[in-house]
């Protein structure tokens, strides 16, 4: 069976692809943590709606306090006054813009803009350049309680395992919906991290 080089989806076997998704070609051995370009990257799933300049900074700036080096971004649509935002921090090497137009007989009959295909686009993009990967929306922080930042916290967790952090695969934060009303009135939901942190191993 020949190696693929690119994936599609399409609503019939008959069908002609019109977009594909190029497969990246690398080699499994991983020799340590070292082999990683960032510790932290944050995907955040497709981005549809004129957006506030100011979500995104916030949403940006918080997250890189908190430990995120890198940023993976699924933007479907974009108001005029966030672009150029966007555009300065991908200059910056911090954003990486990935494109997100699903023809439209598929955008009619998946979920979401096609969240989890986004989500799980860029968790196959990222798993050999980032260690840990953050997914959540732009409304969204995972804000430790007991710790400075998610490096911090993460160290924490392991340190009370009783398995090899090695073997952890994931990490499920149970979050919490806290509102904070803004000067403005504007209404902002963290989700910050309980005091148990389930794991997958």
């Amino acid at each position: 069976m020949s190696t693929p080089i690119a994936v599609s989806i399409v609503t019939s076997s008959r069908r002609r692809p019109r977009s594909l998704v190029r497969v990246l070609q690398r080699s499994i051995a991983h020799r340590g943590d070292a082999d990683y370009a960032v510790n932290f990257s944050v995907c955040v799933p497709p981005i549809f709606g004129d957006l506030d300049v100011s979500d995104l900074v916030e949403f940006v700036e918080v997250n890189r306090v908190l430990g995120a080096q890198k940023f993976q971004l699924y933007v479907g649509s974009a108001g005029r006054r966030i672009v150029p935002c966007l555009r300065e921090y991908a200059r910056r090497g911090i954003i990486d813009i990935q494109p997100w137009t699903l023809p439209s007989d598929i955008a009619r009959a998946i979920h979401n803009h096609g969240q989890i295909l986004a989500t799980t686009e860029c968790l196959y993009r990222m798993m050999y350049q980032t260690k840990y990967l953050v997914i959540q929306n732009l409304n969204q922080f995972v804000v430790p309680m007991r710790s400075d930042g998610w490096p911090s916290m993460l160290n924490s967790i392991n340190n009370n395992m009783r398995a090899e952090s090695d073997r952890v695969v994931s990490y499920m934060i149970h979050l919490s919906k806290t509102v904070f009303p803004n000067e403005s009135s504007k209404i902002f939901k963290f989700h910050v991290e309980q005091q148990r942190c389930r794991k997958s191993i």
